[in-house]
């Protein structure tokens, strides 16, 4: 459950992406999307219950189609879990390159660097290779180093944004009417083109909102699957719905439509100087991109355990 709980950490990323399409109504969106997850990680844990040997749902898919009898046949469960394993690691890849580049961009807020074009691209390599460095360094012992990390991982960086959110709205910046004035975008009118676009922000939503299956990966390495997993799963789901429907609430309430665009990716910088000052924004960048290394090792470690 620790390895996946940098599931729950997605959505500060991505909510001004989805936000500035669909406004306020990336609340529902955020929410509906982990119970959607639910009803698909259901399928998951499920799977790795009645297959407890297997790995994820790769291995699932070898165990099934694999015919105890293939008299000279092709043996199509090697196949199509082979097939299963390379999409389930592709799927995963993009979010060590994706969140390696927004922590060099953070890195370069946070110390006023002026640098870009290919002196971007230069601190974007360094910073790819020394957090693969380090993943493999601690994947390489097994999956323990890998849980350690994410533990520490996840103290440093959920408690204290939950603290900075707390801390708007004891503080007074967080505004209900911001939410009502802007639930829908001006000109929304629930035609087709609006529609589309809706569903479009519930699939981006989704990437984010859907990967805590991956405490299912890890089937064989649990004393009892047919228990843990299920656990694992479903606790990590239930942070995850309290923390995307928390965070998207009170980000937008604090902020609303125009503090949201104007903030960029990096939403949570105006709320941690306004609970703690300056020195907030320092804060949160450090929170940030602590979060980001904990998504980066939950899909280095799904992505390669898979395989």
């Amino acid at each position: 459950m620790f390895i996946a709980l940098g599931v729950p950490l997605l959505i500060l990323p991505s909510i001004y992406d989805v936000a500035s399409i669909i406004w306020g109504m990336c609340i529902i969106v955020w929410t509906m999307s982990v119970i959607q997850g639910f009803i698909q990680n259901l399928a998951y844990g499920e799977m790795v219950t009645v297959f407890p040997e297997a790995t994820g749902l790769p291995g699932c898919a070898q165990a099934v189609f694999t015919s105890p009898e293939k008299n000279g046949k092709l043996d199509k469960g090697k196949l199509i879990g082979a097939f299963s394993a390379w999409c389930y690691w592709f799927a995963w890849t993009p979010v060590v390159s994706i969140f390696s580049m927004m922590i060099g961009d953070y890195l370069v807020q946070m110390f006023s660097l002026d640098i870009g074009g290919w002196g971007a691209v230069g601190l974007y390599l360094i910073v790819g290779l020394i957090i693969v460095s380090l993943m493999y360094s601690l994947g390489s012992r097994g999956l323990e180093g890998g849980a350690r990390m994410g533990t520490i991982l996840a103290l440093i960086s959920l408690v204290p944004i939950v603290l900075i959110l707390a801390g708007a709205l004891g503080a007074g910046m967080f505004n209900f009417e911001n939410i009502v004035s802007d639930f829908t975008r001006p000109g929304w009118s629930w035609g087709m083109q609006d529609i589309v676009l809706l569903f479009g922000c519930m699939g981006l939503a989704q990437w984010s909102a859907c990967a805590w299956e991956t405490a299912a990966i890890y089937g064989p390495e649990y004393k009892e699957p047919g228990k843990d997993v299920p656990k694992a799963l479903f606790g990590c789901g239930i942070i995850c719905l309290i923390m995307y429907f928390f965070v998207s609430t009170t980000v937008y309430g604090s902020l609303g439509q125009s503090g949201i665009e104007a903030a960029g990716i990096a939403t949570l910088v105006p709320i941690a100087q306004f609970v703690f000052g300056d020195v907030g924004s320092y804060l949160a960048l450090f929170f940030l991109i602590a979060a980001m290394l904990l998504i980066i090792q939950t899909g280095f470690l799904g992505s390669s355990r898979t395989l």
